[in-house]
């Protein structure tokens, strides 16, 4: 096993998978060596083409694989014998394998993190996929990489009366074209100036109202945090609550790390 290590990037961001995609992110809300193991080995030998990627254990998730919080946890009491046992099971893998781990310590219950770099053993990826540029894209905050964005849309537009929403790529992935077809509603009563504009507002207002909610329910939350809830990009739930605070009807009480939020009523 290799010594205890710093993990490469915020715990929080690994959790809430901003800075890593979600398929190479498995969470085990207890230690179970056999499945553990498995995952660490398929992530070594990045059949996938994944890049390898982080086992997260003393982390439930619910069935999309999202992190539910707060965390189970793991006794501190059982850490070091957890490490012995994940030695001895490496030991048995031929040829041995030792991925790197990280004590991790997150809403006052601790977390072992182990993750694999891709390509320790021979895999060939089935269809060619540039996984750095998805990263990339998600550090920049444009992408979420949960996988939810086209169901989000079909949702969406069912929800609304609009029509299908109409989705093209080729065999080899070189493009990928999505067309939202306005409703007609909206463009017999607004007209298609407006229809653009309307969308936009609403949309604020949504978040608006949801930022509100999350934190009166929950005002000691980051709005990293808020923004996992409300699936919206970190940057979005900043501008949204600036102008919240702007408008008096939200405030941050405290120093930066153990204050909270109030939320205001309307006069």
């Amino acid at each position: 096993m290799d010594s205890i290590l710093q993990l490469p990037l915020n715990i929080n961001d690994l959790l809430h998978r901003r800075k890593v995609e979600g398929d190479r992110i498995e969470f085990k809300a207890g230690w179970n060596p056999d499945p553990i193991l498995r995952t660490l080995c398929a992530f070594a030998n990045d059949f996938e083409n994944l890049g390898g990627g982080y086992v997260v254990i003393g982390q439930d998730c619910d069935e999309a694989g999202v992190a539910v919080f707060p965390p189970v946890g793991l006794p501190e009491n059982q850490l070091d014998t957890i490490q012995q046992e994940l030695l001895r099971f490496c030991n048995l893998i031929q040829p041995p394998y030792f991925p790197m781990l990280s004590v991790e310590r997150i809403e006052g219950k601790h977390l072992i993190v182990l993750w694999a770099p891709g390509g320790q053993g021979r895999g060939i990826s089935r269809r060619y996929r540039n996984r750095r540029i998805g990263e990339f894209l998600k550090e920049l905050e444009l992408t979420e990489g949960r996988s939810t964005g086209i169901s989000k849309i079909l949702k969406a537009m069912k929800a609304n009366g609009s029509p299908e929403p109409e989705f093209e790529t080729d065999d080899d992935r070189s493009h990928f074209l999505i067309r939202l077809p306005v409703h007609l509603g909206a463009v017999q009563e607004y007209g298609p100036e407006k229809s653009s504009e309307r969308t936009s507002v609403k949309t604020s207002v949504k978040t608006s109202v949801k930022i509100l909610a999350i934190l009166k329910e929950n005002p000691t939350w980051t709005l990293a945090e808020v923004a996992s809830r409300v699936g919206r990009t970190v940057r979005a739930v900043e501008m949204a609550s600036s102008k919240l605070v702007k408008e008096g009807r939200l405030e941050y009480v405290g120093p930066q790390k153990g204050g909270h939020w109030v939320v205001k009523e309307p006069s």
